[in-house]
Formats: structure tokens, C-alpha cells, sequence
């Protein structure tokens, strides 16, 4: 879809309504999951940092259990997001379907493993996910832009955190695993996923000199 599809599309779709609800959906579907699966992190975040990475899977079962299934197949849907940008003609960059496809391999990897520090994942991914579709939603809207796009580095900003949570539970989750402690998390997935946060915070934070800190330095040249 991303090398060949352009191809096809001679001219730009107008499709700002369909876009809009799009995102619309997203923005709901993502307060959902966290309104779910955050009372359950909390629970056992009182337990302590260590067991909210390596303790139980309990968080598979009840309702957190079913927004974390629902949460796998979203990845699927995610897609339409690159489908959107190609219809309107616009670039897809590396980073956009390199984290698309990266993430959806991953959480099915770590699904079928049911690894303890997936709740870390969903969570942050929820929550992130809530305000960036709800931004997303917003631009769509040409009065609105001017008031929600100062926000564009705030959004940049919470995804970058998010990348640098991911990396803190994979080193916390592989030092449990060398000093032979228990720990719920098979070692292909903090490997994975601490080189796929790391490849992420890099690409992020790239994007983000690129947009906001490298044209205001141009500007004072």
C-alpha cells in the first residue's frame, strides 16, 4: 500500500468528513481502553514498579483482558491511517509505517506470549493515543486549526515519553531476567521491544528537531 498505491492515485481525494470521524472514532476507542486498563495498572503499580513489569498477567482477564484483545486487533485498523494520507495525496513517511507495522508485529508477539509488561504498553499506548486522535480529529477542522495547533509539540512530547517509558520497563523486565528473579516477560519480547522503543525515541526525536527545533534556528539565521 505504501510503495505502490500512489501510483493509482492520480488525484487527491477530498475526504475531511470521513477523516474526521475517523480519528473521532479512535480518540473514543482509545479513552475506553484506557478508562480500563488504567485502574487495573494502578492496582498493580501499588504493588511496586518491579511487579507492575514483571508480576502477573491477572490484567488478561475481565475487562482490561478484553480491551487488551481489543487493543491487538486495533493495530489492524491503525492501517487506515496510512490509506488516508495516501488518498490524499500526501508523503508517508519512514517513521509513520515503519511504527505501524513494527507495533502491530509486536503486540500480537507479545499477546501470544501474554507477558506481564503488557499492560505497560497498552496503557501508555491508550493514553497517548486519546489526545493524539482527539488532536488529529481537531486539525481536520480549518477554524479550529489555529487554536490546536500549538499543541503539535505537546503531542510530539508525550509520544517521545511514551518511547522512553517503553525502554525503562524492557531494562527493568531484562535485569530481572539476568539476575534469575521472576519475571512474566519471555526475553524475545524485551529484546524486540527495547530495540523497537529505541529505534522509535530516535525516530520521534527526529521528527521533532525537524519540526519544530531546526526551522526556528533557520528563521534566526
Amino acid at each position: 500500500m505504501v510503495f505502490y498505491a500512489p501510483d493509482f492515485v492520480k488525484q487527491p481525494f477530498s475526504l475531511k468528513k470521513p477523516l474526521a470521524i475517523w480519528n473521532l472514532i479512535l480518540a473514543a476507542f482509545s479513552i475506553m481502553g484506557a478508562s480500563r486498563c488504567i485502574p487495573v495498572f494502578q492496582e498493580k503499580f501499588q504493588k511496586g514498579f518491579g511487579y507492575s513489569v514483571c508480576g502477573d498477567v491477572s490484567y488478561l482477564s475481565g475487562p482490561s483482558g478484553l480491551w487488551m484483545a481489543l487493543f491487538i486487533y486495533s493495530k489492524f485498523f491503525e492501517l487506515v491511517d496510512t490509506l488516508f494520507l495516501i488518498l490524499h495525496k500526501r508523503q508517508v513517511i519512514f517513521l509513520h509505517w515503519f511504527h505501524h507495522l513494527t507495533v502491530l508485529l509486536y503486540c500480537w508477539h507479545a499477546f501470544c506470549y501474554g507477558v506481564s509488561s503488557g499492560l505497560w504498553f497498552a496503557t501508555m499506548n491508550y493514553v497517548v493515543h486519546s489526545i493524539m486522535y482527539t488532536y488529529y480529529c481537531l486539525m481536520v477542522f480549518r477554524g479550529l486549526r489555529k487554536y490546536v495547533r500549538p499543541f503539535a509539540p505537546l503531542i510530539t512530547c508525550i509520544q517521545l515519553a511514551q518511547m522512553v517509558g517503553g525502554i525503562v520497563v524492557n531494562v527493568h523486565a531484562a535485569t530481572t531476567l539476568a539476575e534469575n528473579k521472576p519475571c512474566h516477560v519471555h526475553p524475545s519480547t524485551w529484546k524486540l521491544g527495547l530495540g523497537m522503543y529505541a529505534c522509535y525515541f530516535l525516530l520521534f526525536a527526529m521528527l521533532f528537531n525537524d519540526k519544530f527545533i531546526a526551522p526556528k534556528t533557520k528563521k534566526k539565521l
